[in-house]
């Protein structure tokens, strides 16, 4: 079961989402599209307002509109979740300019929002049917979007069409506030977007799967993470050496760790060994950079004692094996004596006697 989260402005837009959810079921069993798949739905009313703060939710895919969509596009930016944005067409914003009007009369009209709301206005505003300008900001904040409706209210605009809370606050301005509406074709839209999106992100959840199950095998810490400190993957060794048990994070800063440690592994700068004191125990860290195409910065860090050693390989400890017999040999037959040894083994008696202590004989 797939799902897929709407993130919408105001509660009355929640009947637009249903309607188009039960055209695209109707849709995909007319053409036989993702047989055998389900899909669930979940609405969250959200009004943005500034950055968005974090929201709990286990959906594969987050549909949203507008600052809402751009801001979580960066809320999520580490985590395997996929936003499909609902388009803003012309029809829409005719719809809402000819509501606006009949509301307060033939005035001029600003429309306003992040450049991904307003791209669908070129048609709009080439129309000699409405007084109508734009202002767009690709910043997710109070800030400009406050700002773009004092200078809309600067040219003399009087009707202001947007997010809630740009109208919102052009109505403390004095100014005319009107909501900007999406039709229920705009959301079927992405809705169809979402869930092919959502049928992507299950193939995705089994790859990782895999791939974690292949790193928690390893008997190093692995960790891998972006040069922004964002956590790609990390295995339960290394978890235990970072104490940090079963807890999720996205981020090297969110797991609590000491922040010359999160440095030391989020600077891109490859390097070999390097003991590191942590925590009361010392940790051997190795970082290499990794060449994916398409990404930048992407560190491959192993973890491991300080006090571990590596094992020999089978042959020497064959040939250490071999050596500790023939020395306990001759030292039988020489009483012992380990001078007599030596000069039977043909070495000196500090060498006999270095290879005594390191073969642990006894």
């Amino acid at each position: 079961m797939s799902k897929i989260a709407f993130f919408i402005p105001y509660q009355e837009m929640a009947q637009t989402v249903h309607k188009a959810w039960e055209m695209s079921e109707a849709q995909a069993l007319e053409c036989d599209l993702y047989p055998g798949k389900k899909f669930e739905y979940t609405i969250i009313t959200y009004t943005h307002k500034g950055s968005l703060s974090y929201v709990e939710t286990d959906a594969d895919v987050l549909v949203a509109r507008g600052a809402t969509a751009l801001g979580l596009k960066q809320l999520y930016l580490h985590q395997d979740k996929h936003v499909i944005e609902v388009p803003v067409t012309s029809s829409d914003l005719v719809g809402t300019i000819r509501r606006a009007i009949n509301r307060y009369g033939n005035l001029p009209i600003a429309i306003t929002g992040t450049f991904n709301m307003t791209y669908g206005s070129g048609g709009v505003l080439r129309s000699d049917m409405y007084s109508a300008r734009l202002y767009h900001s690709d910043e997710v904040d109070d800030r400009s979007y406050e700002e773009m409706v004092r200078r809309a209210k600067d040219d003399g605009c009087k009707i202001i069409i947007g997010g809630v809370h740009t109208t919102e606050y052009a109505r403390t301005l004095g100014l005319f506030g009107e909501p900007l509406s999406s039709s229920a074709e705009s959301f079927l839209q992405a809705i169809s977007n979402a869930k092919a999106a959502a049928v992507i992100a299950e193939k995705e959840r089994s790859r990782a799967a895999l791939n974690q199950t292949v790193i928690n095998s390893l008997d190093c810490g692995v960790l891998v993470c972006t040069g922004e400190g964002g956590i790609v993957s990390i295995n339960r060794t290394a978890r235990e050496m970072l104490e940090l048990g079963s807890k999720n994070a996205i981020t090297l800063d969110k797991l609590g760790l000491p922040k010359g440690f999160c440095r030391l592994l989020s600077q891109p700068q490859a390097f070999e060994d390097t003991v590191y004191g942590f925590r009361n125990k010392a940790l051997i860290i190795n970082k290499k950079l990794l060449q994916i195409e398409g990404e930048r910065n992407v560190l491959l860090i192993t973890l491991r004692p300080a006090e571990a050693s590596p094992q020999p390989p089978q042959e020497s400890q064959d040939l250490a094996g071999a050596e500790r017999r023939m020395i306990i040999d001759a030292l039988t037959k020489c009483g012992m004596n380990r001078t007599e040894t030596a000069a039977a083994l043909g070495m000196s008696r500090t060498t006999l006697w270095r290879k005594i202590k390191t073969l642990g004989i006894k």
